[in-house]
C-alpha cells in the first residue's frame, strides 16, 4: 500500500468516525450484572455483554459512564442515544425507550434471608413453600430493604406499594450495603435474583449463607430488554441489535457471561427465548 492511499484511507476513516453517532452506556452498581470494584471489577456479565455489543457496533462511537438506576431512566426519556442492558419494564419505562426484540431470560427475584435466620420467615410461608407476602406485609416483628430505583416484579412493587404494610421496609441505594445488613441481623430480608444472592455469598466478608426463598406470584425467569432512548440514534442502535441478534451464534455468544450465574435448565430457556416485539 502507498503512502498516498494510506493517507486517504485514514482520512476516510476519520471522517467516518467523526460522522458516527454517539451511543451512551449507563451502568449502575448492581453485581453481579456489573461489578465497579472488587478483584472482579468489570467481570460481571453485562459488562461482558456491553463489551460485546461494542466490539460489534463498530458503526457507533460508544461512551461509558457511571450513573444511579434513576439517572438511566431521567437520561433516556430526555436524551437521544442512550442504552442500558436488561431493562426489566414497565408502563414508564416503555413509554421513554425503544426495546429490542430479544429478551434476555434471568432469574426472577427471591426473598434472601440470613440462611441461619431462615426460620423467621416460616410462618409466611404457602403450602408450595413460597412466601406469601401479603401475610407478610401484616408483620411487624421482621423488617426489609429494597434498592432505590430497581423495578421489581408486579407482587414486590404491589407488596411495597400497600399503604397499611406494617413490616417496614427501607430503600437503599447499594445492593452491598443491604446485603451486609441482611448478614449481621439489623435486617431480616430483602428481594435479588439468585444470581444476586450467590454474588454477596462469595464476596462479604465473612462468607455469609442466605437462603433464596421463592415468591408467590413471582416467575422462575423474567424478561429484560436492551432499551434506548425512543429517538433516531435509539432506534438505530436497537435495529442494529435486533438485525444481529437474530443470527443464533451471535445470540449465544452475547448470553454467554451468564452461562456462570445461571443454573443450567434456566440458561438453556434463555438461549431458546425467541422474539416478543
Amino acid at each position: 500500500m502507498t503512502i498516498k492511499l494510506r493517507l486517504i484511507l485514514t482520512a476516510l476513516f476519520v471522517a467516518q468516525a467523526a460522522r458516527a453517532e454517539t451511543v451512551t452506556w449507563i451502568i449502575h452498581d448492581a453485581p453481579p450484572q456489573y461489578i465497579l470494584e472488587g478483584p472482579l471489577a468489570g467481570q460481571g456479565y453485562k459488562d461482558q455483554q456491553l463489551s460485546f455489543l461494542i466490539a460489534h457496533l463498530p458503526q457507533f462511537q460508544h461512551r461509558v459512564i457511571q450513573g444511579s438506576v434513576g439517572r438511566v431512566w431521567h437520561e433516556i426519556a430526555q436524551r437521544d442515544g442512550i442504552c442500558t442492558l436488561g431493562m426489566l419494564p414497565n408502563k414508564e419505562r416503555e413509554d421513554a425507550a425503544v426495546l429490542a426484540e430479544r429478551p434476555v431470560l434471568v432469574p426472577g427475584f427471591r426473598l434472601a434471608v440470613a440462611a441461619d435466620r431462615a426460620d423467621k420467615l416460616a410462618p409466611f410461608l404457602d403450602k408450595q413453600g413460597e412466601v406469601d407476602l401479603e401475610q407478610l406485609a401484616g408483620s411487624h416483628r421482621l423488617s426489609g430493604a429494597y434498592v432505590a430505583g430497581r423495578v421489581h416484579a408486579r407482587a414486590i412493587e404491589d407488596f411495597i406499594a400497600l399503604p397499611d404494610r406494617a413490616v417496614p421496609l427501607q430503600q437503599i441505594v447499594s445492593p452491598r450495603q443491604i446485603y451486609s445488613l441482611v448478614q449481621t441481623g439489623r435486617l431480616d430480608f430483602t428481594f435479588g435474583g439468585p444470581h444476586e444472592i450467590r454474588y454477596f455469598q462469595r464476596t462479604l466478608d465473612g462468607n455469609p449463607t442466605f437462603s433464596a426463598l421463592p415468591i408467590k406470584g413471582v416467575p422462575r425467569l423474567v424478561k429484560t430488554y436492551l432499551s434506548c432512548s425512543k429517538k433516531p440514534v435509539g432506534q438505530a442502535v436497537i435495529a442494529a441489535f435486533d438485525a444481529m441478534m437474530r443470527d443464533q451464534a451471535r445470540w449465544a455468544a452475547f448470553l454467554a457471561p451468564l452461562e456462570n450465574w445461571m443454573d443450567g435448565v434456566d440458561f438453556t430457556a434463555a438461549l431458546a427465548a425467541k422474539p416478543d416485539r
